[in-house]
């Protein structure tokens, strides 16, 4: 699959061990018009559009392929490529490859009925009336959630559709207005 390296799939998945697999990242090649790499660590849920090279086979990929794949000098420029097929292989910028092999743990996970989360199932919005829509420069808001003592990230444009009050326990839509088909979900904070 080839993905742009800007995009950091692998942020969302889950960094708790014990979680099979959502410490992994899910690529699903169910539609091909739209192939998806999904990740979640239960709390949010990030998918990216990638392209489907012809080589791959959907499932399951560590989350380290996609770490090594996103490095390098020009992180934030061009594409990166990963081979699914049975195992994760990353090229890196000197030509040498690195193999993820799918760990037994992994798959024994998913043979016991402990699979990905059904991801559209979040993404459903039948019925669900959005009560304001609010676009966001996220370096501002990082710089107020850094006075606030949250942790530092990257200056990108989002949009937060939040849901009606009578619809508050659903998850909050995230959206990207330079990327359409990048999208995201995360639940709100319920106060005490």
């Amino acid at each position: 699959m080839k993905f742009p390296k800007r995009n950091r799939i692998s942020q969302a998945a889950s960094r708790e061990a014990t979680r099979f697999p959502i410490r992994d990242v899910l690529l699903d090649l169910s539609d091909p018009d739209n192939p998806v790499a999904v990740a979640t660590n239960g709390r949010i849920l990030a998918i990216i559009p990638v392209e489907d090279t012809g080589k791959d086979t959907g499932g399951v990929v560590p989350r380290e392929a996609f770490e090594l794949a996103a490095k390098g000098r020009n992180r934030a420029e061009g594409d990166t490529t990963i081979v699914c097929n049975g195992s994760a292989i990353v090229t890196r910028e000197d030509g040498s490859t690195v193999e993820y092999p799918r760990e037994p743990t992994r798959l024994d996970a998913a043979a016991n009925g402990h699979g990905y989360p059904d991801y559209k199932a979040v993404l459903d919005d039948t019925g669900t009336t959005y009560a304001a829509s609010v676009t966001l420069n996220v370096e501002y808001l990082q710089q107020l959630a850094d006075a606030l003592g949250c942790v530092a990230g990257r200056d990108k444009l989002i949009t937060l559709d939040i849901p009606s009050d009578d619809e508050r326990h659903r998850p909050i839509r995230v959206t990207v207005p330079t990327c359409s088909r990048s999208k995201g979900r995360i639940m709100p904070v319920v106060k005490d």
